[in-house]
């Protein structure tokens, strides 16, 4: 009997392909993620830091406006950079729940094409089992056939 040729093994191929592509664009939009995170995080560290500093500028000298303005424009500087690293943290997670939710599709029909050729491979061994019961029968009768002649 001839081997089992699945008729969709392309398409299995092309959406285990498209799945594959999938998970790449997943980690890669989950780095980002992390990546927008320690960006926060820094910024967060460099405003309390600044903060600190300054505090520890003014219990050790003079006010001076002129600091107290620089100092304060520098938070303000720092803050604005915070909300912009907070806003391209949230279009990150938009991303990465854009492309998990794309994963999730490709692997729903990489698996449906998995399991219809595996119900094809099924049929293809039934198919072989009946075949082989057939010739196993036919074997049999030809065998009681002659032993028939034979005796009379």
């Amino acid at each position: 009997m001839k081997r089992f040729k699945f008729s969709l093994q392309t398409l299995h191929d092309l959406r285990e392909q498209e799945r594959e592509d999938a998970e790449r664009a997943l980690a890669q939009a989950a780095s980002e993620v992390a990546s927008a995170a320690a960006k926060i995080e820094e910024l967060r560290g460099a405003i309390n830091q600044a903060v600190a500093a300054y505090a520890a500028h003014l219990q050790t000298k003079e006010f001076q406006p002129h600091e107290a303005q620089m100092h304060t424009e520098y938070l303000v500087t720092l803050d604005s950079q915070l909300t912009a690293a907070r806003l391209h943290h949230d279009e990150c997670e938009h991303r990465r729940e854009t492309r998990l939710q794309e994963l999730i599709k490709a692997s729903a029909a990489a698996e449906a094409t998995a399991k219809l050729r595996e119900q094809y491979y099924a049929r293809y061994v039934a198919e072989l089992a009946r075949e082989e019961q057939s010739l196993m029968d036919e074997l049999a009768t030809i065998a009681t056939v002659r032993r028939m002649r034979g005796t009379s």
